[in-house]
């Protein structure tokens, strides 16, 4: 496993990213609550799944190689379906796509399952306080 920073705001994962822990960096400010939305578009073909992950945002947890762990989202729409947006701690797993949102002052990162195939993951950070 290794801990991957993307240089883009979008990034295809293959089977070589099974294991990895894709980086995103905080969510907000230092004072403020940010909110990501990634979006997840896998091939016909994808046999996988993704774990949001979470950990401090600070130099010193850095430094300290502080490890990533599981962080609750909110759900909007799962397999091309709408969602009631509820908190979840699921895998991520799909052949349609997906989009969650998920508000943290933290690091979020994202732990790859990729057997086969790939998937397509969007990331936007949303302006102004979370809405969470």
């Amino acid at each position: 496993m290794s801990l991957v920073t993307p240089l883009d705001r979008s990034l295809k994962v293959l089977p070589a990213d099974n294991g990895n822990i894709f980086d995103f960096g905080p969510g907000g400010a230092s004072q403020a609550v940010g909110t990501i939305v990634l979006t997840f578009v896998p091939s016909l073909d994808f046999v996988g799944s993704f774990a949001v992950m979470a950990r401090p945002s600070d130099q010193q947890a850095v430094t300290n190689n502080v490890g990533f762990t599981p962080f609750p989202y909110r759900r909007l729409v799962l397999n091309n379906i709408a969602q009631d947006g509820a908190l979840v701690g699921d895998l991520i797993v799909g052949t349609s796509p997906s989009i969650i949102q998920v508000s943290a002052n933290l690091s979020v990162g994202l732990l790859v399952n990729c057997e086969a195939g790939s998937c397509w993951v969007y990331l936007a950070r949303l302006q102004g306080p979370s809405t969470i």
